[in-house]
């Protein structure tokens, strides 16, 4: 720890920190202790404005969410850092686009996929948790990382985070913790084996963290403390294990057969699975006797009617629902009362026949780069400083979050250039920055500034086309080559702070 270290001491290692993206230095005052927040980032897996009753659900009810909403902002133009998990992730960690990863983060890491093992973060690829660690933060991890999964070198530990309770890979079994075949239950670097369903276990282990900090808090310890729910994403199950199994609907067949030792072949296949609890609680349809099962549906690629899905969905959103409830109530009981609350997602829901997501008023989904792949229901608690009930329209996103946590936790000054920016000017302030987005996925591209969206030479105007059903680029030339431009610049190598170069990500623009 270092929160009360001497200013020499806090000035190295905030040197050490900007070392590791270039050669130079800034000056840090250390703020006065209770100006320093604990943060608290809650992220979903794969969800969508229609997922959330505190935006555009009406057939599922979040009411612990809303009400995370309620007491804080909603930040309604808030993006994931792509469309799919991990060049997400990546973007949400360092601040930089997915495509600058020298690691094989810019596409998704698949555990059966050997080539994948070494994947991860390399040496000068900075995550916050590793900056915060430096500045005197705990740092804790509580559920997926999807970040490295095949050693400790590329693991949460090895990145900046002290504890780490959770799955590597992008997706587990709910109940076996397994990747079909594959275990991957961890507690820090050792693999685990532990009874309960997954959204429960990553809860519990955010809040034994929370307490751990002590009733009525500690304010000379801020904490870090991420809480990244596998839920709703489906479950990757193996097929002789989830068969009968009443909480289980098995949705797809899925890639990556394996045979064990005795030769019985062991079925990946993709579920959405829950306890029958909270299947009972949300009520709906259910599979009737005589209707598609798990078997037809991996021989004859039968489809399982939506709305059966949607009943499955509600009932992980529940899980997911009681898990926030979890984490909230564990930070009422603690007595902090300086903490930053974000719930956000690491991309838009799955609306393909293995899941049940919903994009809501927003077109498109997971996987493609229209509004309803990377707009994700986004919340910012801070109290006494946000009010409740408001809403924050500020274009931002999980990019922004290293550079604005390094804000937070105290650092003032010229800080290491990111594509990312700082966002506590619009949180704290009200100011409006003029900035851009951009995102790309399977060599496709796509800009946003303002009201305007550029994807891939379409134009649309999202204030009067949320849809964007209706092309303007040939009614607007001259914008469509302007946002096509600041697409190619995102290609650009970052400058060095304090350099002449021309930016990369927000040329001309505050960062």
């Amino acid at each position: 720890m270092i929160a009360m270290a001497s200013m020499t001491s806090i000035t190295s290692v905030v040197s050490m920190i900007v070392g590791q993206f270039c050669s130079w230095s800034f000056v840090w005052s250390p703020p006065s202790v209770p100006d320093r927040p604990d943060i608290v980032l809650i992220v979903a897996d794969d969800l969508g404005w229609g997922d959330v009753s505190f935006l555009d659900a009406t057939d599922l009810q979040t009411p612990s969410i809303d009400a995370l909403a309620g007491d804080g902002a909603i930040l309604t133009d808030f993006h994931a850092g792509a469309p799919v998990c991990t060049p997400s992730r990546y973007a949400m960690f360092t601040g930089n686009h997915p495509w600058r990863s020298r690691g094989g983060l810019g596409g998704v890491l698949m555990i059966f996929d050997q080539s994948h093992r070494s994947r991860g973060f390399q040496n000068g690829e900075l995550t916050f948790a590793k900056s915060l660690k430096d500045l005197g933060y705990d740092t804790m991890l509580a559920g997926k990382w999807h970040l490295g999964h095949g050693s400790s070198n590329v693991s949460p530990l090895a990145n900046g985070f002290e504890g780490f309770v959770g799955c590597r890979g992008g997706c587990i079994d709910y109940f076996t913790h397994a990747y079909a075949t594959e275990p991957d239950w961890w507690r820090g670097d050792r693999a685990v084996v532990e009874e309960g369903e997954a959204t429960d276990l990553i809860a519990d282990a955010a809040a034994e963290f929370i307490e751990s900090h002590g009733v009525k808090g500690d304010d000379d310890d801020p904490f870090l403390l991420v809480v990244s729910f596998t839920a709703p994403h489906y479950g990757k199950s193996r097929l002789d294990q989830v068969v009968s199994d009443p909480g289980t609907l098995v949705t797809r067949k899925a890639g990556g057969l394996r045979q064990d030792t005795d030769g019985i072949p062991r079925q990946p296949v993709n579920t959405l699975q829950s306890t029958v609890a909270d299947l009972e609680a949300v009520g709906g349809p259910i599979l009737t006797e005589g209707g598609p099962d798990a078997r037809s549906v991996v021989a004859d690629n039968v489809t399982i009617d939506r709305n059966i899905r949607r009943r499955h969905y509600a009932a992980m959103m529940k899980a997911l629902d009681d898990g926030v409830a979890r984490v909230l109530s564990a930070l009422e009981d603690s007595g902090r009362e300086n903490v930053v609350v974000i719930f956000t997602a690491d991309n838009g829901p799955d609306e393909t026949v293995s899941n049940a997501g919903s994009s809501g008023r927003w077109s498109g989904g997971k996987h493609g780069l229209q509004e309803g792949g990377t707009r994700v229901p986004s919340i910012l608690r801070w109290p006494g400083v946000v009010p409740a009930g408001s809403t924050i329209d500020q274009l931002g996103g999980l990019i922004d979050l290293h550079p604005t946590f390094l804000r937070l936790a105290g650092v003032t000054g010229e800080i290491p250039r990111f594509d990312g920016i700082d966002l506590l000017p619009a949180w704290r302030g009200g100011d409006v920055i003029e900035r851009h987005l951009a995102f790309r996925q399977g060599g496709r591209r796509s800009i946003r500034r303002g009201d305007w969206k550029w994807n891939d030479g379409r134009l649309y105007d999202l204030a009067r086309d949320p849809g964007e059903k209706t092309d303007l680029a040939s009614a607007e030339p001259a914008r469509a080559a302007e946002l096509a431009q600041l697409s190619q610049l995102a290609d650009r190598p970052i400058p060095s702070p304090g350099s002449d170069g021309e930016s990369s990500s927000q040329d001309g623009m505050p960062r």
